[in-house]
């Protein structure tokens, strides 16, 4: 019977019970005992299963029940046995025990939940109480004692059922209007016992009558009494019934305006029985009415008298409650401490505040002096003198922690009210800590702890005065690291973060204590050598900070995997003796870095003044190639991708050369990276994949039998995140006539390890629309090879640097045999790059890697060539 389950079981048991005693009139008697009995045994199960405090009172009721139930069964045996029940009888006994038992179960409740010293809710429930006595007196009482054939005992038992239901309906109320909300349980009895109510008035009225009959609709009132009864106990909320507090009274306007509304329509009972009576011709109950209006009156006087009181006294405690509080908030609650200090340099008083502040219980008569640190008791010293009228101190607590405090000073010692001097302490210790954190900040870079640019700036300018004042040298390293946006693509920024955070520790460690170490932003960091030309100078600094460098960074990527990530750097150095102010001084160590990350990254350089006019050059090369993207002054050229045991050409790679208009043919190392940093790239690769499109057309109509089966573009991780990109290459493909199945587009594996979801939902739209992808320099980046099974790829490109020495090197031998077989095995097509022998063909052959490309098929050429360069290809074929 635990828990909702058991609720309604018992209800549909009931249900059926109840509608098989209607059906079958012949087994009404056993069926009515089982109701009965059934509302019984929910009770004392819900006791067992809830454990009330007030268990009494249920059992109460459950014995109320369980006498009804007998008393109707032995009145129904008599029936069933076509015998007129006696009267009175056993069975009217039992009737008359249930109103003492089930009050005395209902008063249990009530005292448990409201206690007997509610006045009010006890006028509350007897006003409606005697209203519906004069009601039952009027139609069921007087009818009884005035009739002229009953015997003065079946008079008394006549009269002795209603007034038991009197009494059971002021129990009832009495629960009602106490405090507090009305759980389940509560409202469930309230109809069971409505049901027993309306029950009884409607049998008592057939009775009167002699209409009423056993099975008729008058049943159900009982019914509803067993059955909520039994559900109310079943209910979880029967243990918090007489536990619950009764609450504050809710003296509400809308509380207010229910009890008048009640002692109106109570008050109004009296005269409408006594106009009712009065329209029938003869008044017959007038002293029992009078009675009754008196005693509502009485009572209804008495509950507005309460209701004035409450109001009045609920007025005066609220007007005292908040003069209270306004001034306690006022002294209590203040953050600052008051303090009134005397002649003799004593506290006289302390606000309550003060044992917050400073943890002492009771600071009257201590010496002021002992709750100030000694740093500041000279400036103590002068407060009491009248010399100063605020002043910052270091307050003492109780537990020796150090406060600090601003201290506000007003000598009203010659007011006769005060007669002392007020002292007003505020705690400033976080707002001091707050400033200085915030001036930390405002100067170091909230990530390494280094100093910032602003503050490397501020130590330059000072030290390049001192330095020339004293005719000495200072020097500035620029240090930026190399392909640092590497681990950002593949590991994340959070990675990245930890390998600057490593960085700036190993660049401090290497640098001497006068020097300064800042990062300027992103992946760039400077170094501030004050003594550039002693030992150990700038020279010195930046071969140690290269060397503290070179060794890989341990990273976590929070997921329990460690990597080794590269945090190589590239230095620029520059000494004040090359430079006429400080702002040229870091011009000339940008240069310099300059020069470093183009002789090969890894290693520092020293300014030279020829920089400036290479620094020059590539400022205009930059310009230069914005134009030829607009002029159009690039040209692709075409490299073979073989069939490695025929050597049959399958596919081309488009390759982007420029067609400068002074330097002649430039190669890509000598404008792709600007073409990344500049974001030219976009266009240029955009001009790419249409022209090597369309050109693939050309080729196709011109020299159907020399056309290749594909042709592969490039695509920078930069053109590629652009949010039109799938749509660019469904634009090419429909504006030359393309099939999509003849283009390749290669893609590096550092993009598809970055931003995952948003590039594997484009590769998975551009593989929709029939377009293949290659993962190109495969091994080159810090990817893991299970990516593989996840990425919607079709060919893996291994890069040249691992073909350089797959011959003399077993390792290297090892690893693309691996890089082959994982391939084969995931269904990708691999082509191996930089091809330049005929050694590394026969390798890769014995591998089993059936794709090639290199110089030692062919170099790239001019698209005019490629039409010959294939027939040629398909003649050496064997």
């Amino acid at each position: 019977m635990r828990g909702r389950g058991g609720r309604v079981g018992y209800l549909v048991g009931l249900a059926v019970l109840s509608a098989m005693y209607y059906a079958w009139p012949a087994w009404r008697l056993e069926l009515w005992a089982l109701i009965g009995l059934g509302g019984v045994a929910a009770i004392v199960t819900g006791v067992w299963l809830h454990r009330p405090a007030r268990w009494s009172a249920w059992l109460l009721i459950a014995a109320a029940l369980l006498v009804f139930v007998t008393g109707d069964t032995i009145n129904n045996t008599y029936l069933t046995l076509q015998l007129q029940p006696p009267y009175p009888g056993v069975a009217d006994v039992l009737y008359l025990l249930v109103y003492p038992l089930l009050g005395g179960g209902l008063l249990l409740l009530v005292r448990s939940r409201a206690g007997d010293r509610n006045r009010a809710a006890l006028l509350d429930a007897l006003v409606p109480t005697v209203s519906f006595g004069l009601l039952t007196w009027v139609f069921l009482v007087a009818p009884y004692a005035r009739a002229t054939d009953l015997s003065a005992v079946e008079k008394s038992l006549s009269v002795a059922y209603p007034v038991g239901d009197v009494l059971s309906l002021g129990f009832l109320l009495r629960l009602l209007v106490a405090p507090g909300r009305k759980p389940a349980t509560v409202r469930l009895l309230t109809v069971a016992v409505t049901g027993l109510l309306v029950s009884d008035i409607v049998y008592s009225l057939g009775r009167l009558d002699a209409t009423w009959q056993i099975g008729g609709p008058v049943d159900l009132g009982w019914v509803a009494m067993y059955g909520c009864a039994g559900l109310a106990a079943l209910h979880p909320s029967m243990a918090a019934v007489a536990g619950e507090p009764a609450g504050e009274p809710d003296l509400g306007p809308r509380a207010a305006m229910r009890r008048l509304v009640l002692l109106t329509g109570a008050s109004l009972i009296a005269p409408a029985v006594l106009l009712l009576q009065y329209a029938h011709g003869e008044v017959v109950d007038a002293p029992i009415i009078a009675a009754a209006a008196a005693l509502m009156f009485v009572l209804v006087m008495a509950r507005v008298y309460g209701l004035m009181t409450e109001r009045t006294a609920l007025a005066a405690e609220v007007s005292r409650r908040e003069g209270e509080a306004y001034f306690r908030t006022l002294i209590q609650s203040a953050s600052d401490v008051i303090l009134i200090v005397g002649d003799d340099a004593r506290i006289r008083y302390a606000s309550p505040s003060a044992t917050v502040l400073l943890g002492y219980p009771d600071l009257t008569g201590t010496p002021l002096h002992t709750i100030v640190a000694d740093t500041h008791h000279d400036t103590l010293l002068l407060a009491e003198r009248g010399r100063v009228e605020s002043a910052d101190l270091t307050a003492v607590r109780a537990d020796r922690c150090l406060l600090q405090v601003e201290c506000a000073v007003r000598d009203l010692r010659g007011d006769p009210t005060v007669r002392g001097l007020v002292l007003t302490l505020r705690d400033v210790t976080e707002r001091r800590r707050l400033e200085n954190d915030l001036a930390h900040q405002a100067f170091h870079d909230s990530l390494t702890g280094l100093a910032n640019r602003v503050l490397f700036r501020d130590r330059l300018d000072q030290s390049y005065a001192r330095a020339e004042l004293a005719g000495a040298g200072i020097g500035v390293l620029f240090v930026d690291l190399d392909d640092f946006k590497e681990v950002n693509d593949t590991l994340g920024h959070a990675v990245g973060d930890q390998v600057l955070v490593s960085v700036a520790e190993r660049i401090s460690r290497s640098v001497g204590p006068d020097d300064t170490a800042a990062r300027m932003g992103g992946d760039e960091f400077a170094i501030l050598v004050a003594h550039a030309d002693g030992p150990g100078g700038a020279e010195d600094v930046a071969a140690r900070v290269i060397a503290a460098l070179r060794a890989p960074v341990e990273v976590s990527d929070g997921l329990g995997g460690r990597f080794a990530a590269s945090g190589a750097a590239s230095i620029g150095l520059a000494t004040s003796a090359d430079a006429s102010t400080p702002t040229e001084l870091l011009r000339h160590a940008d240069l310099a870095l300059y020069l470093a990350k183009g002789a090969g990254k890894g290693d520092w350089k020293r300014y030279r003044p020829d920089l400036q006019t290479a620094m020059i050059e590539r400022s205009a090369l930059r310009q230069a190639l914005h134009e030829a993207v607009e002029r159009e002054q690039f040209v692709l050229h075409y490299q073979p991708i073989v069939d490695m045991p025929t050597g049959a050409v399958v596919g081309l790679e488009a390759l982007v050369r420029w067609q400068h208009p002074e330097r002649g043919l430039l190669g890509p190392y000598h404008f792709i990276e600007l073409a990344e940093e500049s974001g030219a790239i976009v266009g240029i690769g955009g001009w790419a994949l249409r022209e090597a499109l369309h050109r693939f057309v050309r080729w196709q109509r011109d020299h159907p039998a020399a056309a290749p089966a594909y042709v592969s573009v490039n695509v920078s991780a930069r053109q590629f995140r652009r949010p039109d990109f799938v749509g660019q290459v469904r634009a090419a493909l429909d504006g030359t006539g393309a099939a999509p199945g003849a283009l390749l587009l290669e893609i590096t594996e550092s993009l598809v390890l970055h931003d995952t979801e948003q590039v594997l939902a484009d590769l998975r739209a551009l593989r929709a629309l029939g377009v293949r992808i290659a993962i190109d320099d495969f091994g080159t980046g810090y990817s893991s090879l299970s990516y593989l099974r996840h990425l919607p790829v079709d060919v893996l490109k291994i890069d040249k640097s691992f073909i350089d020495d797959i011959v003399t090197s077993d390792r290297q031998a090892a690893l693309v045999t691996a890089i082959v077989t994982l391939a084969r095995d995931l269904g990708l097509t691999v082509v191996a790059e930089g091809i330049e022998d005929a050694g590394q063909r026969a390798t890769l052959n014995g591998m089993g890697c059936p794709y090639g490309q290199g110089y030692l098929f062919s170099k790239p050429v001019p698209p005019e060539a490629v039409p010959g360069t294939i027939t040629a290809a398909e003649l050496t074929a064997p």
